[in-house]
Parts: C-alpha cells; sequence; structure tokens
C-alpha cells in the first residue's frame, strides 16, 4: 500500500481537485528547509517593490503566508491592497518562479469562493 499522497499536476481549479499538486510527477518529496528557504526568498524578492509590513504611515501591500501545511511545493500570496493586483504584479511574482523556483506555484486568491481560485504554476 503507498502512503505517498495522491498528488494532481497543472492548472487546476479547487472544484476540480482540492488535493495535493506537484510540478511533475517525478518531483521528489520536499522538506522542511526547502520549504523555509522559498518562502523567505519571495519575501525579499516581493520585499523589493512592494511594502510587506504593516507600518503605520504606508499600509501592507501584500503578504506570503507563513503556514507550513502541506507536503506540496507552494506559496501563498495575500493581498492586502487591492490596487496591486496588477499584470505587472502577476509578471513580477512569474519572474521569480521562473528563476528561482521552477518547481513551485504561487496562489493569489482573489476572492473567497473556491469557483474563482486558480492553482498554477511556470513548468
Amino acid at each position: 500500500m503507498n502512503s505517498e499522497p495522491e498528488f494532481r499536476t497543472g492548472p487546476l481549479r479547487l472544484t476540480e481537485w482540492g488535493g495535493f499538486w506537484k510540478a511533475s510527477p517525478d518531483d521528489a518529496p520536499m522538506s522542511g528547509e526547502e520549504w523555509d528557504e522559498k518562502w523567505e526568498s519571495l519575501r525579499r524578492w516581493l520585499g523589493r517593490r512592494y511594502n510587506l509590513e504593516p507600518v503605520p504611515v504606508r499600509h501592507r501591500q501584500c503578504f506570503v503566508v507563513d503556514d507550513y501545511a502541506e507536503p506540496e511545493r507552494g506559496l501563498q500570496i495575500e493581498i492586502s491592497y487591492s490596487e496591486i493586483l496588477t499584470a505587472d504584479f502577476l509578471r513580477y511574482v512569474q519572474e521569480w518562479l521562473q528563476k528561482a523556483a521552477p518547481a513551485w506555484r504561487v496562489v493569489i486568491p482573489t476572492d473567497e469562493t473556491e469557483e474563482n481560485l486558480m492553482k498554477g504554476s511556470v513548468r
């Protein structure tokens, strides 16, 4: 009996598949250290252009969720200031994926319905 959870690949809506995701079926399991490194890498990348910290003078624009709960290579960006959700922002996130994390995906919820949440990657 296989104890490895079932994974799917490719862009998936949550209504299509709510389980685990991999960029490729052959990807090895992810370590906690790998997750920590990619989480910090994405925070540094976004911090070059966007405000990630809540400070009195400037509003936090977005943040990378610190929740290592799933055994997959995925990070979630929460948008705090809706005006940053532009094509330029998405291209900037995609640039990070292509350079630093091609086997990863980034989820950016745009509303609270599972019907509209798209999960995908660059691979």
